[in-house]
């Protein structure tokens, strides 16, 4: 009976001991993949998403420049630059325009700058044998400018009069066409280097190719101009005097910037705003019926006017046009150009925004990490006579082969941080094999600027650490590994939070929001029934498989009247006419003609999307139209949270809990919680369904729609179903049966005897 009360100890402290020393339901945060060993470093780059869109708008296939200083390891000219979307795999078209002396100018194309989340890329470098991709390549510089860009010209050589020395970036091979009286004296501009104009003999034609003759176009270009008098100032044309045909740019008398229709000698409007002197970011739009002019990222007025296409003159910088599509003698340009575009649509306010924004000061539209050192995945010890000491990078994985001892065993959960008005307390899981803990902190994402390591060796599963002496009401980023001696494991995910509130900031991982049980288990001498009860063993998680989070449509009817056409229609509530392909894609199903032919009828009741137009605006154009408000919602926005089984079906009877402040909605037979005066800004999500939890969801509640739907398709996970699980289990068992015949045959020797 002893040895069997002994056994039935040993089977309990086993089960225990296992489930307790091994992670069985921690889940690994995987980091971004190396795009091949042949790079040996790289830098994360963050691009802000309050800079993007004019908070409207993400923008697709979207040229952002890259302006970073002090790099190094990189070939002459850059050849071995690449950049990856955030996944650290996926390649993204770039376009190099300068790199020197560990100052790179680089251009890249962002399949989706989102204007609710920042954007993540990075650039990798350090590959000696790498060569420049050719310009046509799917990487190559040409499929940078593939979004409806006609000519992209940097401005960035020196001209030796010879034909072809201004080159077009694009895939239409605009380059300058004239061979005298091109510029010869490059100067620094906005970004890189630009051209100078002397404003008397001096301009840059790069003709008249049929890409270069779109019946709405986007023109822009940077100037840095302090000379206006008698004379036009001109800087951007494509027109023909007395036709009202083609348009351009100019500086008057009075010093005013002026975007005005072609042939100015007849009754033109022209759209003029007040500028100083420097440098200035200049706009002009044309959408088939309206003239606008945009500086420095703000509209500097319209105006309504028929346009001609001047498609018999060529493009010129630094001058005007005669009628036999020559230089102007007199109409010359004086002052620096840079980064001239045209491009064959009417771009959107949330794109030029965007474009100023990045361009005017691209220290503030990203920021950089660290540079990251490659690792080899399975690194082995290299023996030799003498020791070596051990480098990380700024990852911290071990990247030098000397150190012996072996990585921590997964990746801990940084699931809490309590903020006070000059501390943060941190709480975080421990992991197996870890010798100690490091955090690091600092005021940016990449929570690299500060450090604090301490040991541990315990067998809590979870920690606390307060990090001391933080500036009050100041955001701090934190970030946490587990260490054994000179070998370290990956970092927890980023977590922030704001000092001087005393404010709870639950992490965005698959968690419930409850801090877990402290589990301690320094085990003594114990009878059986001293053993504490462990309870919620397995975990009976909510995992989150998909998530979505989109602004719905909020409709109006509108009865097509006489004289009405789509165009005008698309005007009168997008001010834009070239909108009426959304009112197609609207009202297609209903009207099926629509698709093939732009004729109403009237009478027809058309669905407007008018997510995007205040109320007040509705109200004036259609007053009987105007959407009521509900009387139940509260101020702010009315968020729907759906959530789909693994099906894909709708779960009904789903708690939901959404954070900063708790409220809680359960969702309906279509699977939707309702909430209703939600605040603008970041919140979680966590949901809670027949004794299953977590599904913790970050989102971000902005933009002028104040209806929103978040999307979850969780699926429901148990901890004894994991594969994890049944081999520790497994192993357990073996580990017992051993012991078992250890004990049995000890048994029979001493009875033997």
């Amino acid at each position: 009976m002893f040895l069997v009360s002994k056994l039935r100890i040993l089977f309990i402290l086993i089960i225990v001991l296992g489930f307790f020393s091994t992670p069985i339901t921690q889940k690994a945060l995987a980091s971004a993949d190396w795009l091949d060993a042949s790079w040996s470093y790289r830098r994360k780059i963050t691009i802000d998403y309050t800079k993007v869109g004019g908070g409207l708008e993400d923008e697709s296939n979207f040229p952002v420049l890259i302006s970073l200083t002090g790099l190094s390891n990189i070939n002459t000219n850059g050849t071995d630059i690449r950049f990856t979307s955030s996944d650290g795999t996926t390649q993204l078209p770039r376009e190099i325009e300068s790199y020197s002396s560990g100052a790179l100018v680089a251009w890249v194309k962002i399949p989706t700058l989102s204007y609710t989340t920042d954007t993540v890329i990075y650039v990798y470098y350090g590959n000696s044998s790498a060569t420049e991709p050719a310009a046509n390549s799917t990487y190559g510089s040409q499929n940078v400018w593939t979004n409806n860009f006609a000519g992209v010209w940097h401005l960035k050589e020196t001209g030796s009069g010879a034909a072809g020395d201004y080159k077009d970036s694009t895939s239409n091979s605009n380059n300058s066409t004239n061979t005298a009286n091109q510029p010869t004296v490059t100067s620094s501009g906005q970004i890189g280097s630009a051209e100078s104009f002397n404003g008397t003999s001096n301009y840059i034609s790069v003709g008249n190719g049929s890409t270069l003759n779109p019946a709405q176009f986007t023109a822009d270009f940077w100037v840095n101009t302090s000379t206006y008098g008698v004379n036009w100032n001109v800087f951007l044309a494509k027109e023909l005097w007395n036709t009202a045909k083609g348009w351009f740019f100019y500086r008057a008398a009075n010093g005013d910037l002026v975007f005005t229709r072609g042939g100015h000698d007849t009754p033109a409007p022209d759209i003029q705003t007040a500028i100083t002197n420097g440098w200035h970011h200049v706009v002009g739009t044309y959408d088939g019926t309206t003239l606008q002019l945009w500086v420095d990222g703000s509209s500097g007025g319209t105006a309504t006017v028929p346009l001609g296409v001047a498609d018999t003159v060529p493009l010129f910088f630094g001058s005007r046009h005669q009628n036999d599509g020559s230089a102007g003698n007199l109409d010359y340009g004086n002052g620096v150009i840079d980064e001239v575009n045209l491009s064959s649509t009417a771009r959107s306010a949330g794109w030029i925004t965007t474009e100023y924004n990045n361009q005017n000061s691209p220290s503030t539209f990203i920021s950089a990490a660290d540079q990251e050192t490659y690792v080899a995945p399975t690194p082995t010890p290299t023996p030799t006579s003498s020791s070596s000491s051990s480098s990380s990078s700024s990852t911290g994985t071990v990247s030098a082969p000397s150190c012996n001892d072996s990585a921590p065993i997964g990746i801990l959960d940084l699931f809490q941080i309590d903020a006070a008005e000059d501390k943060a307390t941190l709480h975080f899981t421990t992991v197996t094999g870890a010798s100690g803990y490091q955090i690091s902190y600092g005021l940016n994402p990449d929570a690299s600027s500060y450090g604090d390591k301490f040991d541990y060796q315990g067998s809590l599963w979870t920690l606390e650490r307060t990090i001391n002496n933080l500036a009050p009401n100041t955001t701090y980023y934190f970030k946490v590994q587990a260490v054994n001696g000179c070998n370290g494991g990956g970092f927890s995910k980023t977590a922030s939070t704001t000092t001087g509130g005393g404010q709870k900031t639950i992490n965005q991982t698959n968690q419930t929001p409850e801090t877990p049980a402290k589990v301690n288990l320094r085990i003594t001498a114990q009878t059986v029934s001293q053993i504490p009860v462990v309870g919620n063993v397995v975990d009976k998680k909510i995992e989150v498989k998909k998530s979505e989070i989109t602004s719905k449509p909020n409709f109006i009817s509108y009865v097509v009247q006489q004289g009405d056409n789509l165009w005008s229609i698309a005007t009168n509530f997008f001010g834009q006419g070239a909108k009426f392909t959304d009112i197609i894609a609207q009202n297609k199903k209903e009207y099926p003609s629509l698709e093939n032919s732009p004729d109403l009828t009237v009478g027809w009741k058309l669905n407007i999307d008018t997510s995007k137009i205040a109320p007040e605006e509705i109200a004036k154009l259609f007053p009987e139209e105007a959407p009521k408000k509900p009387s139940y919602e509260k101020p702010g926005y009315n968020l729907d949270v759906k959530v789909l089984a693994d099906s894909g079906a709708p779960l009904s009877g789903v708690k939901v809990t959404l954070h900063s402040t708790p409220t809680e909605s359960i969702t309906n037979q279509d699977g939707i919680a309702h909430f209703s005066g939600v605040a603008g800004g970041k919140h979680q999500v966590f949901l809670s369904f027949n004794g299953y939890n977590g599904g913790g969801q970050a989102i971000n509640v902005t933009g002028d729609n104040k209806n929103i739907q978040l999307t979850m398709q969780i699926q429901l996970t148990n901890g004894f179903s994991s594969p994890k699980v049944l081999i520790v289990i497994g192993g357990m068992g073996a580990v017992i049966l051993v012991l078992l015949f250890i004990i049995l045959r000890r048994k029979k020797r001493f009875l033997v005897i």
